[in-house]
Protein backbone atom coordinates (compact mmCIF):
# COMPACT_ATOMS: atom_id res chain seq x y z
CA UNK A 1 0.00 0.00 0.00
CA UNK A 2 1.70 3.52 -0.80
CA UNK A 3 1.03 5.79 1.37
CA UNK A 4 0.90 9.80 0.52
CA UNK A 5 1.51 13.06 2.68
CA UNK A 6 -1.71 14.27 4.54
CA UNK A 7 -2.12 18.04 4.39
CA UNK A 8 -1.24 19.53 7.56
CA UNK A 9 -3.17 21.15 9.77
CA UNK A 10 -1.89 24.71 10.99
CA UNK A 11 0.18 23.69 13.99
CA UNK A 12 -0.16 20.22 13.41
CA UNK A 13 2.76 17.64 11.70
CA UNK A 14 2.40 16.19 8.12
CA UNK A 15 1.48 12.40 9.17
CA UNK A 16 1.77 9.69 6.25
CA UNK A 17 -1.97 8.22 5.58
CA UNK A 18 -2.74 5.10 3.39
CA UNK A 19 -3.79 6.22 -0.05
CA UNK A 20 -6.58 4.15 0.39
CA UNK A 21 -8.81 6.56 2.30
CA UNK A 22 -10.60 9.32 0.67
CA UNK A 23 -8.98 12.45 -0.45
CA UNK A 24 -12.23 14.38 -1.03
CA UNK A 25 -14.28 15.76 1.99
CA UNK A 26 -17.39 13.50 2.42
CA UNK A 27 -19.80 16.42 4.36
CA UNK A 28 -20.16 17.51 7.64
CA UNK A 29 -18.71 16.19 11.21
CA UNK A 30 -21.75 13.22 12.30
CA UNK A 31 -23.45 14.97 15.21
CA UNK A 32 -22.55 11.68 17.17
CA UNK A 33 -19.23 11.92 16.59
CA UNK A 34 -19.28 15.35 18.23
CA UNK A 35 -21.47 14.19 21.23
CA UNK A 36 -19.00 11.17 21.63
CA UNK A 37 -16.28 13.29 21.54
CA UNK A 38 -17.64 15.96 23.82
CA UNK A 39 -18.77 13.15 26.37
CA UNK A 40 -15.46 12.17 26.38
CA UNK A 41 -14.32 15.02 27.40
CA UNK A 42 -16.73 16.15 30.50
CA UNK A 43 -16.11 12.41 31.72
CA UNK A 44 -12.54 13.37 31.70
CA UNK A 45 -13.23 16.41 33.22
CA UNK A 46 -15.89 14.91 35.80
CA UNK A 47 -13.55 12.46 37.05
CA UNK A 48 -10.83 14.85 37.55
CA UNK A 49 -13.13 16.87 39.68
CA UNK A 50 -14.11 14.13 41.32
CA UNK A 51 -10.77 12.55 42.16
CA UNK A 52 -9.46 15.75 43.74
CA UNK A 53 -12.48 16.35 45.90
CA UNK A 54 -13.51 13.19 47.29
CA UNK A 55 -10.84 12.12 49.41
CA UNK A 56 -12.46 8.60 49.52
CA UNK A 57 -11.93 7.93 46.12
CA UNK A 58 -8.16 9.19 46.38
CA UNK A 59 -7.81 6.32 48.86
CA UNK A 60 -9.98 3.71 46.90
CA UNK A 61 -7.81 3.93 43.84
CA UNK A 62 -3.98 3.29 43.23
CA UNK A 63 -1.97 6.55 43.08
CA UNK A 64 0.02 4.54 40.21
CA UNK A 65 0.00 1.33 37.66
CA UNK A 66 3.36 0.01 38.35
CA UNK A 67 5.86 2.96 37.72
CA UNK A 68 2.98 5.04 35.95
CA UNK A 69 1.09 7.55 37.74
CA UNK A 70 -2.42 7.25 37.60
CA UNK A 71 -2.62 11.08 35.97
CA UNK A 72 -0.17 10.09 33.22
CA UNK A 73 -3.27 8.17 30.85
CA UNK A 74 -5.27 10.92 32.07
CA UNK A 75 -3.49 13.80 30.88
CA UNK A 76 -2.79 11.69 27.57
CA UNK A 77 -6.34 10.77 27.17
CA UNK A 78 -7.40 14.83 28.04
CA UNK A 79 -4.68 15.92 25.27
CA UNK A 80 -6.15 13.49 22.40
CA UNK A 81 -9.59 15.06 23.19
CA UNK A 82 -8.58 17.92 22.92
CA UNK A 83 -7.05 17.76 19.42
CA UNK A 84 -10.50 15.47 18.29
CA UNK A 85 -11.95 18.63 18.94
CA UNK A 86 -9.45 20.72 17.13
CA UNK A 87 -10.23 18.48 14.35
CA UNK A 88 -13.80 18.87 14.79
CA UNK A 89 -14.11 22.11 14.76
CA UNK A 90 -11.21 23.05 12.19
CA UNK A 91 -12.64 20.71 9.80
CA UNK A 92 -16.84 20.63 10.45
CA UNK A 93 -17.29 22.06 6.65
CA UNK A 94 -14.91 19.58 4.57
CA UNK A 95 -15.26 16.21 6.64
CA UNK A 96 -13.67 13.28 6.03
CA UNK A 97 -15.41 10.05 7.65
CA UNK A 98 -12.26 7.75 7.17
CA UNK A 99 -11.64 10.23 10.95
CA UNK A 100 -14.41 8.79 12.36
CA UNK A 101 -13.15 5.81 14.07
CA UNK A 102 -9.77 7.78 15.07
CA UNK A 103 -11.72 10.64 17.35
CA UNK A 104 -13.73 7.60 18.51
CA UNK A 105 -11.00 5.56 19.83
CA UNK A 106 -8.86 8.56 20.79
CA UNK A 107 -8.99 9.02 24.34
CA UNK A 108 -7.91 5.52 24.73
CA UNK A 109 -5.36 6.05 22.30
CA UNK A 110 -3.83 9.01 23.94
CA UNK A 111 -3.75 7.36 26.97
CA UNK A 112 -1.66 4.91 25.80
CA UNK A 113 0.44 6.86 23.82
CA UNK A 114 0.62 9.53 27.05
CA UNK A 115 1.96 6.39 28.87
CA UNK A 116 5.14 5.83 26.25
CA UNK A 117 6.04 9.83 26.87
CA UNK A 118 6.04 9.31 30.19
CA UNK A 119 8.73 6.12 29.63
CA UNK A 120 10.09 8.31 26.73
CA UNK A 121 10.25 11.01 29.55
CA UNK A 122 12.47 8.74 32.43
CA UNK A 123 14.54 7.38 29.65
CA UNK A 124 15.51 11.12 28.28
CA UNK A 125 16.47 12.08 32.22
CA UNK A 126 18.88 8.88 33.00
CA UNK A 127 20.41 9.38 29.33
CA UNK A 128 20.95 12.98 30.64
CA UNK A 129 22.09 12.00 34.22
CA UNK A 130 20.13 14.45 35.79
CA UNK A 131 17.61 13.48 38.47
CA UNK A 132 13.61 13.01 37.56
CA UNK A 133 11.43 13.41 40.34
CA UNK A 134 9.39 10.00 40.53
CA UNK A 135 5.21 10.81 40.29
CA UNK A 136 3.92 14.21 40.75
CA UNK A 137 6.12 15.81 38.31
CA UNK A 138 4.22 18.18 36.15
CA UNK A 139 7.00 17.44 33.46
CA UNK A 140 5.24 14.03 33.07
CA UNK A 141 1.78 15.13 32.80
CA UNK A 142 2.69 17.44 30.38
CA UNK A 143 4.52 15.15 28.25
CA UNK A 144 1.65 13.09 28.59
CA UNK A 145 -0.93 15.44 27.24
CA UNK A 146 1.16 17.17 24.17
CA UNK A 147 2.27 13.41 23.04
CA UNK A 148 -1.67 12.47 23.36
CA UNK A 149 -2.79 15.65 21.49
CA UNK A 150 -0.63 14.92 18.37
CA UNK A 151 0.05 11.85 16.43
CA UNK A 152 2.90 13.19 14.73
CA UNK A 153 4.54 14.25 17.88
CA UNK A 154 4.22 10.87 19.06
CA UNK A 155 6.07 8.97 15.98
CA UNK A 156 8.15 11.29 16.04
CA UNK A 157 9.47 10.37 19.35
CA UNK A 158 9.43 6.68 18.86
CA UNK A 159 12.06 7.78 15.96
CA UNK A 160 14.01 9.58 18.02
CA UNK A 161 14.03 6.44 21.03
CA UNK A 162 15.22 3.94 18.57
CA UNK A 163 17.60 5.67 17.03
CA UNK A 164 18.88 6.40 20.54
CA UNK A 165 18.35 2.72 21.79
CA UNK A 166 19.19 0.71 18.52
CA UNK A 167 21.87 2.89 16.62
CA UNK A 168 25.77 2.10 17.94
CA UNK A 169 27.93 4.97 18.63
CA UNK A 170 30.28 3.55 16.08
CA UNK A 171 28.49 3.54 13.31
CA UNK A 172 28.91 6.43 10.92
CA UNK A 173 26.22 8.25 8.85
CA UNK A 174 25.61 7.34 4.94
CA UNK A 175 27.70 8.97 2.53
CA UNK A 176 25.51 11.23 0.66
CA UNK A 177 26.20 12.41 -2.91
Amino acid sequence: MSETAAPAEPGHLSTPVPATMPSAPTGRVPGSLVAAVISYLILLLAFGALYFSWPALQTRLPSSFGPIPLAVPWWGALGAVIGSLYGIFFHNQNWKCSYDIWHYTRPLVGAAMGMVAFFAYLLLVAVSGSKASPGGSIAYYLAAFVVGNSDALFHQLIQKISGTLFSSKDSAPAPTS
